[in-house]
């Protein structure tokens, strides 16, 4: 039996850069995820909705943890719930985000080029973290009811749609949706950009649900 203290509260990440002793805060990403008990992300967006006292609350956070670890010359993703009893980290650890935060969406929201960051950190070489722009950028993951995939629909539309900068889907007819318990049981992903993160997010819930995945139950197994 494994038994662990639970965490309320909203949850976040801050994407920050090690290098040469400092650290720099590139972005706060609020976190959407499925709630108790699993806790699955299904959405990220930037910059985070919260005030000026959250946001430094996050970052003093993210930063002290980082310092303890020691990480330098490395990309740091520091998850952090703001609960109840004040700021917990779940997770802090000397690597860029995934979930497409990365990849996606620090570059749309600041227009910082996180892929190349990680290439001249890795090089020992001082990164550029200079923000280009201040946009919105927000991603939902796709979820469907647990069974065969029999029809997907509304995917071509779903890149047509303003702002909409990826959209895809992960599974075919005939596969198989297991119950969401893990992000490996996600189906697709969009990502949006907008001239803040309210509009990303609305765009990214529109192409969403214009993505239809229709399933089945297969008796047979």
């Amino acid at each position: 039996m494994l038994v662990e203290e639970f965490i309320d509260g909203p949850e976040y990440s801050v994407e920050c850069v090690a290098y040469d002793g400092r650290i720099e805060v590139v972005a706060v990403t609020d976190k959407l995820t499925t709630g108790a008990p699993h806790f699955v992300e299904i959405g990220h967006s930037q910059p985070a909705a919260i005030s000026p006292e959250a946001y430094q609350t996050l970052v003093a956070t993210a930063i002290a943890g980082a310092r303890a670890l020691g990480i330098d010359w490395a990309g740091i993703h520091a998850e952090i719930r703001l609960s109840s009893v004040g700021p917990r980290v779940m997770e802090i650890a000397g690597r860029f985000g995934g979930g497409y935060i990365n990849s996606h969406l620090v570059p749309l929201s600041t227009g910082i080029d996180l892929p190349q960051v990680a290439v001249l950190l890795a090089l020992g070489e001082k990164p550029d973290l200079r923000v280009r722009h201040n946009h919105g950028a927000a991603m939902r993951f796709l979820t469907a009811i647990p069974g065969v995939v029999t029809r997907i629909s509304g995917l071509n539309t779903a890149h047509k749609l303003p702002g909409v900068c990826v959209a895809e889907v992960y599974v075919k007819p005939d596969d198989r949706v297991q119950p969401l318990i893990d992000g490996s049981r996600r189906v697709g992903h969009v990502i949006c950009d907008g001239d803040n993160a309210a509009v990303a997010v609305a765009r990214a819930e529109i192409a969403l649900k214009t993505i239809q995945i229709q399933t089945t139950v297969n008796f047979e197994g």
